[in-house]
């Protein structure tokens, strides 16, 4: 065999020599060794091993366009193509090349070397022999986050399911609610905890407000513990649920009640000044009528109309009442319409007097009408800013009589309250009642009712309701223009007929944070002809706590014994009574006994509780927490409710009061300062406040630096005449806190040392069993011993004519 392959190379090469001579001619003879060389060259190249060449790519990630099949046989010397076309997720890096077959030490650059690696189209030169060569297309994925697309309520594209959102693309998503639906917009959320994840932390949601829209990749996911989801936040479209009258011979002052199944917005029957003016400017109103001031989403006071005319037709904004038989517009025969609560509307009969200055009044309505009302389907109500309408408008029609009702209904009202603060006692409409609201906090108010209504002539409406009303201001000026702070709407539970109806059950009122002034509590019982009965309760609503920021002080104070060397201490925010608690507040949990009876030092509601001890403080603060429903901040023995403390004292009206001897567990007693229940100040903090809520004041007293101005902020001795004098006499400090400079010294809770180190904590020293401090100077001292920094001590059971006390709360 190997003879055949020698003897056919022979007679290639005889075969080129002839016709290279036959053609070049015998000048070129001789070049004819040069040719028998590269003859040869081609015979080697020819008889050379070939090598297999494998072109890959990684994973999914492209397609090899050269060479097609991604192998090759090459032999050494052969330059190639190769090209790689990329998947859209995926970005090509490089070229690199490997092979199984390299010796040890050679670097496979000797042997095959690429063009450009960084190129997806180049060329390779095959240097040197080596098998099991692999040309591999580096292609990282491109950054990515996979998330899931959720959502009803209507039709999605892409269907819903897991997608991946790759860097660089941009995809398209668009939804279509159901009828009955609003699209809000596009939300991402973390499908492990339901919560809302911003728009651009992973995806980007190009307009997320926008049914059809894009999204695109932002970054990719870094937290295990978030799954990301994609969805559209729809809400449902508001009904009308109930709507009265409805029947044929219903009385002709008979008021219009609609009932929503969502808390609609106020705005939806108004039209704004502007909204006015530009109607009034191009042609559609005449006049404006009905023009109320309300407050706008910032709290500020706007003007707003209820309705207009037009070539002297009332036009309401979404509500339309009209003759059935011929459509007149019959809206002049009714007041404007005005939300009762958030979910009722009322629109009622107008009423004129006739004849004039006699005092009667009669209906507009005529005889035998046909009223037609329409809803007009823009009513709306606000969800996540966005107006939700309607799906569709609300019509029907009653047919009315010759009859009115001037009637209120009938009420059979009996109920009690259930202690909340400090509002108690059997209900009286009678009875005025201050009361304390801790600013920050809502007014908790639980209530048993029993409530019988009997009304003859239209009949009683299907709810009554309980309203919480400011009526003046912190000052007790009457308010110009009242409304309802609160409103909570009850159905009654049972009907006899259609003139009675009851509720018996338990209310519970959850009234928001609202400022000092004079409240109404009121309940109000309407007929279906808007007739109204209201039973009322007054509260004056007073704050008397003091927000004050915490800080954390450092060092030495000039004059302080509190704030010293190398001592830091972080006050934290407190909530500061602005006066010393009074003989009223005292006496509402505990039992008092006057110093002396003869009133020598000052008795009465509003003077200091003085002669309390120390045991006497404590006894109070957790009475009141636990009343209030706050967490008690001292604990015996392991529990928080003084009525179990061993050693207190009871008298016959049920008050409380602490021992008068000591006793070792109520020297041992805890305190949770972080807890969010009434307090003593711990002596740095009583300090701090005294000092106007910043520990560097340079103020020798709390309001004053100057020893002929102390007259204005405090009672001692000099000017006294020998007593105590009611709370918030003098002048406030600057945080708005008063008497914290005389009248009575007031108990701190920290246990006495003469001197303290910088590493005694923020609650004083540890237990040492005789002595609690007592600060501020009082009435009987002179003015020396009135400044921030004096101090003075006595035993936890001590009574004294001039100690009294002042509670903050930890502002948790």
């Amino acid at each position: 065999m190997r003879k055949q392959i020698k003897s056919n190379n022979i007679i290639l090469l005889f075969s080129l020599l002839f016709f290279t001579v036959l053609f070049s001619g015998c000048d070129n003879f001789f070049k004819g060794s040069q040719t028998r060389k590269e003859l040869e060259r081609i015979i080697a190249y020819n008889n050379a091993k070939s090598y297999t060449i494998l072109v890959t790519a990684d994973k999914d990630s492209g397609q090899i366009k050269k060479p097609i099949t991604g192998e090759l046989s090459q032999k050494v010397t052969d330059v190639f193509e190769i090209k790689f076309e990329p998947d859209p997720e995926y970005s090509f890096a490089r070229w690199e090349v490997t092979s199984e077959a390299l010796p040890a030490g050679e670097n496979i650059n000797d042997y095959i070397e690429i063009e450009d690696i960084e190129s997806t189209d180049t060329k390779v030169t095959f240097k040197k022999g080596l098998s099991s060569i692999v040309i591999n297309a580096v292609c990282p994925h491109l950054p990515f986050v996979n998330f899931e697309l959720k959502g009803g309520n209507g039709n999605i594209s892409p269907v819903t399911g897991i997608y991946t959102c790759v860097q660089t693309y941009t995809y398209r998503l668009s939804f279509e609610p159901e009828s009955y639906y609003e699209f809000i917009r596009w939300q991402l959320f973390n499908l492990k905890t339901n919560q809302e994840i911003p728009n651009g932390k992973y995806i980007t949601i190009e307009n997320p407000q926008s049914k059809d829209t894009t999204y695109s990749f932002a970054a990719s996911l870094d937290d295990s513990e978030i799954e990301l989801g994609i969805r559209p936040i729809v809400a449902e479209r508001s009904q009308v649920i109930s709507n009265f009258p409805q029947n044929s011979g219903v009385r002709k002052d008979t008021s219009i009640q609609v009932l929503f199944d969502h808390d609609m917005d106020k705005a939806s029957i108004y039209y704004t000044k502007d909204e006015m003016d530009k109607m009034r400017a191009d042609g559609t109103a005449d006049e404006a009528l009905f023009e109320e001031t309300v407050l706008n989403g910032n709290g500020e006071s706007q003007i707003v109309y209820k309705g207009y005319k037009k070539k002297g037709k009332v036009y309401f904004k979404n509500v339309l009442i009209s003759n059935n038989r011929d459509g007149t517009n019959l809206n002049e025969w009714f007041e404007a319409p005005v939300f009762e609560d958030k979910r009722s509307l009322i629109i009622k009969v107008k009423r004129v007097e006739y004849p004039e200055n006699s005092g009667t009044y009669i209906s507009l309505v005529q005889d035998f009408t046909q009223i037609l009302v329409s809803i007009e389907k823009d009513m709306f109500y606000l969800f996540d800013e966005k107006a939700v309408a309607m799906a569709g408008p609300k019509r029907w029609m009653y047919h009315v009589s010759s009859e009115v009702d001037n009637t209120p209904p009938e009420i059979d009202f009996n109920g009690t309250f259930t202690p909340v603060s400090e509002l108690t006692g059997d209900l009286d409409f009678e009875t005025v009642k201050d009361f304390t609201v801790f600013k920050g906090n809502n007014l908790k108010v639980d209530m048993d009712l029993k409530v019988i209504v009997n009304d003859d002539g239209s009949g009683p409406k299907d709810w009554f309701k309980i309203c919480f009303t400011r009526v003046s201001d912190y000052v007790y000026q009457k308010l110009s223009a009242e409304s309802a702070f609160y409103t909570k709407t009850i159905d009654y539970n049972k009907r006899e007929d259609s003139t009675n109806a009851s509720f018996e059950g338990h209310v519970s009122l959850d009234i928001p944070q609202f400022d000092e002034g004079v409240y109404e509590l009121s309940f109000i019982f309407s007929d279906t002809s808007g007739n109204e009965k209201k039973s009322v309760i007054d509260y004056f609503a007073k704050s008397s706590f003091v927000p004050v920021e915490g800080a954390t002080v450092s060092g030495e104070v000039p004059g302080s014994q509190i704030f010293i060397t190398d001592r830091t201490l972080t006050i934290p925010k407190l909530y500061v009574c602005d006066h010393e608690v009074t003989q009223k507040e005292y006496e509402a949990y505990c039992a008092y006994s006057y110093y002396n009876p003869d009133d020598t030092y000052g008795i009465g509601e509003n003077f200091p509780a003085y002669y309390v001890t120390y045991y006497d403080t404590v006894v109070y603060c957790n009475l009141r927490s636990i009343a209030e429903g706050l967490t008690p901040v001292y604990t015996i023995d392991g529990k928080t409710d003084p009525t179990e403390w061993g050693g207190i004292s009871v008298d016959s009206t049920g008050k409380y009061c602490g021992p008068n001897n000591k006793i070792d567990s109520w020297n041992k007693m805890t305190f949770d300062i972080n807890a969010n229940g009434y307090r003593l100040p711990t002596e740095a903090e009583w300090e701090y406040i005294a000092r106007g809520g910043s520990a560097l004041s340079i103020n020798n007293y709390s309001g004053t630096n100057n020893d002929n101005e102390l007259t204005n902020y405090a009672w001692y001795k000099e000017n006294s005449s020998g007593k105590t004098h009611e709370v918030k006499g003098k002048a406030a400090n600057s945080l708005g806190i008063y008497d914290m400079t005389g009248n009575v010294w007031e108990w701190c809770y920290d246990w006495y040392n003469e001197t303290l180190s910088n590493l005694t904590p923020l609650t004083g020293p540890t237990y040492v069993g005789t002595k609690r401090v007592f600060r501020g100077g009082c009435w009987v001292n002179p003015r020396k011993e009135s400044t921030v920094s004096y101090r003075m001590n006595y035993a936890p059971y001590v009574h004294s004519y001039y100690i009294g006390f002042r509670v903050v709360r930890t502002a948790n």
